[in-house]
């Protein structure tokens, strides 16, 4: 027995066009399209039905209805995974079904990501963001012991009116794009810029420096390295509070459909762009490998996981070495704005790349020379920064299976941090390590309170 079939009520302001299409090219055909509107639509195709606002629910006569705003734009394989939640056989499954939403501010940045929970109690109207079982409505009303599910992926995107499409804004296919936000990186700027003047891609591309504000001789070692890189351009976003907006500057001013991005205090390989050009030749986002060797001797022991190691229930692409196709970069809203201090901004962007239905991989041979904090006040404030957007993560993506650390762990930790407190008074790795592990400690403690989420 295949899975029910689904009839879609739009809520609409006017704007009903857009849905209808994302509609009409579903993987799996609905039902019926119903369009609310109190002027009522004008142009209708013959195959949509027209109802008044709240009415929609009397046009329908499939077992599920699923209601969407005039600014949602359903993904092409929203309704079929409704459909599977729902169930295969006829009263069998939940009477509601929620899906994860992506709002977009007008400005194309993901504003807000909402997920719901697996299972939750269901509320007592159907809302746009749902779909409910047409038997367990009463008078438009569901029983309070309705039971609800939820798919914890981002199925829908919220855009404003007007906003231009996500397939719209595509770039040119000849062309790579490098974003490289810059603050306050003279000592370190020209090994980079080096590095990627000796890159060996064969192909066309251009080099897109963002100046976040610096107040050193940043741009002048951009400018002295400027015959090296002939298709470099400079611009200033002076006021950017985080790198995410840095970078989403950057993405604004280059023109290419593959975006990479990198940090300016590491180096690149010189097969960097062409091993990111090769991955992503099958792949909508990659993350490249990350060394610590030859940038920082002595510290080897502190490289961050790669990214088949991290741990995590969906893994995620460092920012200091990633690219990612520019339609998906459009189609997720970009970097988040909202991640101070340069940490956390990669995990929520690679989270919401795979949630949405893209294909994150792995590209080793995109090898990147990675520089630790040698001074303790830096890494102080990198860990810090990394613990603080531990309750943020969790708070927007624990319902799609991001995990906090046991209790136990987190005891164990502060156990470990209160023996060890004497390698203070220790020079070298003792207490490098001890200050590495508390300031990220303190972060996850400060993050908790400030995000109102529990993530020590």
């Amino acid at each position: 027995m295949g899975t029910p079939a689904v009839d879609v009520v739009v809520s609409s302001r006017g704007g009903w066009r857009p849905v209808v299409t994302a509609l009409r090219a579903q993987t799996r055909a609905p039902g019926r399209i119903i369009v609310e509107s109190a002027a009522g639509p004008d142009g209708l195709p013959e195959d949509v039905v027209a109802a008044r606002p709240g009415r929609g629910i009397a046009a329908a006569g499939a077992e599920f209805v699923a209601f969407l705003d005039d600014l949602d734009r359903p993904g092409p394989g929203w309704l079929e995974a409704v459909a599977a939640a729902a169930g295969t056989a006829p009263g069998e499954g939940p009477d509601v079904i929620g899906w994860g939403v992506l709002t977009v501010r007008a400005d194309g940045i993901v504003e807000r990501v909402d997920l719901p929970p697996v299972t939750a109690p269901a509320g007592r109207r159907p809302r746009p963001g749902t779909a409910v079982r047409r038997a367990a409505l009463t008078d438009g009303r569901l029983a309070r012991d309705a039971g609800a599910t939820g798919i914890a992926r981002l199925l829908v995107t919220r855009r404003p009116a007007g906003s231009v499409p996500a397939s719209a804004e595509t770039g040119d296919p000849l062309l790579v794009s490098v974003v490289l936000p810059v603050r306050d990186a003279a000592s370190t700027l020209g090994e980079q810029l080096a590095a990627l003047a000796a890159q060996d891609y064969a192909g066309r591309w251009e080099l897109v420096v963002v100046d976040n504000g610096s107040t050193d001789r940043s741009m002048a070692v951009v400018e002295e390295r400027r015959r090296s890189l002939p298709a470099l351009r400079t611009i200033a976003a002076p006021g950017a509070r985080s790198a995410g907006v840095a970078r989403n500057a950057g993405v604004r001013a280059c023109a290419g459909a593959l975006v990479l991005f990198c940090d300016a205090d590491d180096v690149a390989d010189p097969g960097w762009i062409s091993a990111m050009v090769a991955a992503l030749a099958e792949a909508d986002m990659a993350g490249g490998r990350v060394e610590c060797a030859v940038l920082n001797p002595g510290l080897a022991g502190e490289e961050p996981a790669q990214l088949p190691d991290q741990g995590e229930a969906l893994p995620f692409a460092r920012s200091a070495n990633c690219g990612i196709r520019r339609s998906v970069l459009t189609a997720v809203g970009g970097w988040a704005e909202t991640f101070a201090g340069g940490a956390g901004e990669d995990v929520d962007l690679s989270w919401r790349v795979q949630l949405a239905g893209y294909r994150l991989v792995y590209a080793p041979a995109a090898r990147m020379g990675y520089r630790l904090r040698a001074d303790l006040p830096g890494l102080a404030r990198q860990k810090w920064a990394y613990g603080l957007t531990g309750a943020l993560l969790y708070r927007t993506f624990r319902n799609a299976g991001y995990r906090r650390r046991p209790w136990r762990a987190v005891l164990l930790s502060w156990l470990w941090m209160i023996r060890h407190l004497p390698d203070l008074a220790r020079r070298g790795m003792p207490r490098r390590r001890w200050i590495r592990y508390a300031a990220r400690l303190a972060g996850f403690a400060a993050g908790s309170l400030r995000h109102r989420a529990a993530y020590f």
